[in-house]
């Protein structure tokens, strides 16, 4: 597998980086993307029509990071034939595909990498030869500053950075231990102090590698390892800061045979979610993928178009409403901004895509009785009696 082999060659990837130059027949020196494909089940890549001007043939594209609102995507890519750049792209709606990519900090030196972000997206976590650094600008339109190297983080080679939202919480992919991740409280940006190990997933799965927290801090997206050696995407869930994530759920991703699985992130309201494809399992074959409707549908058995209803802020502004509380025990109060026009009928559904619970919803406050479901995350879903889509959201059910 990738990560195993990226693990093994650390020295040589360590002179690598330093001469900043990709060296196509050193499969060695690759980064983690952790994806496994059987060479006897070639596959076609991934068409995003989101993100398709920015993924190039025999180019790397990868590490992904999207803002709250969607409308900003950054990434690591090679296409300067270098051995990775940061770059940006914007759009002006979610409605629209990204627009042409930019380096995001052009003084920079090449060789720098996997950028994550907290959620003012003023601080920057980023890699660099098996170190990792932090940037920090004044404000979203300002120019980042020169990294500076963390510090208290462990000795060999780190990668893959994911700073929590709030810039309190850090993990890290390390190669002194491949089956487990680092977890740091950051006592300031750049000093980090080793905390409660990372709550990895069941023992069904293995070798845990890039992942993101959720913008609410409260899910972690996370690129693991079947024990069939088949690549994945799991999503797991806390009900306050201070916890750890449990609950781990496996998203639904797309066909068998695809390949798929690397370096989640989500937006705000967990609508649309990217991470890259490399049909050929290398380097240069990473893919930015762009999907939504993830949790109901195998998007994928169409390369080139992402099918499913969007619950996502531009399908609900229709109907204004809120839930609370959330996350919720007993209960649920649904309310409407404004005194409902017609009636609707609301829907739970469970994360294996099942309608668990309706009710109608006739008056602009209505009490959403939660006993007899399982502790988890829902998705909530407001139709009208033509089955339109007007509002929708997460709720997360705990005991």
């Amino acid at each position: 597998m990738r990560k195993k082999i990226f693990m093994s060659a650390l020295a040589a990837a360590s002179l690598f980086f330093n001469v900043n130059v990709f060296a196509q027949e050193s499969r060695e020196e690759e980064p983690d993307v952790d994806i496994d494909i059987p060479a006897k089940d070639p596959v076609k890549p991934f068409k995003s029509p989101e993100v398709a001007s920015l993924n190039r043939d025999n180019v790397a594209d990868a590490y992904p990071f999207i803002s709250g609102d969607g409308l900003r995507l950054y990434y690591s890519s090679s296409h300067n034939a270098s051995f990775s750049n940061l770059y940006i792209s914007e759009r002006k709606s979610i409605k629209e595909p990204f627009g042409e990519a930019r380096l995001l900090c052009p003084s920079y030196e090449t060789g720098y990498y996997c950028a994550t972000f907290t959620a003012d997206e003023q601080t920057m976590y980023l890699g660099k030869s098996g170190h990792i650094y932090v940037a920090r600008r004044s404000s979203i339109n300002a120019t980042f500053g020169e990294p500076e190297l963390v510090e208290g983080l462990p000795g060999g080679f780190i990668f893959a950075p994911a700073i929590s939202p709030n810039g309190e919480e850090l993990v890290l992919v390390t190669d002194s231990n491949p089956d487990d991740l680092a977890h740091f409280k950051m006592t300031s940006y750049k000093r980090a102090t080793p905390a409660d190990g990372f709550a990895i997933p069941p023992t069904e799965y293995k070798e845990p590698g890039t992942g993101q927290f959720s913008k609410d801090g409260l899910q972690y997206y996370l690129s693991v390892y079947t024990q069939m050696n088949k690549s994945v995407i799991l999503r797991g869930s806390r009900t306050s800061l201070k916890e750890q994530f449990t609950n781990w759920e496996e998203l639904k991703l797309g066909p068998a045979g695809v390949s798929v699985a690397g370096q989640p992130t989500v937006n705000a309201d967990g609508t649309i979610l990217l991470f890259i494809s490399s049909p050929n399992n290398s380097w240069n074959g990473d893919d930015l993928v762009y999907a939504t409707d993830f949790d109901r549908n195998d998007f994928a058995k169409n390369a080139n178009v992402i099918p499913g209803e969007k619950v996502t802020p531009a399908a609900a502004v229709m109907i204004q409403a809120k839930l609370y509380p959330n996350p919720a025990v007993h209960s649920v109060t649904f309310e409407l901004v404004a005194e409902p026009g017609a009636e609707y009928t609301l829907w739970l559904v469970d994360m294996n895509g099942r309608r668990v619970k309706q009710q109608r919803i006739v008056a602009r406050r209505s009490i959403i009785n939660l006993e007899g479901l399982t502790s988890g995350i829902y998705i909530y879903e407001l139709r009208d009696d033509t089955g339109k889509l007007v509002a929708g959201g997460k709720l997360v059910r705990t005991q």
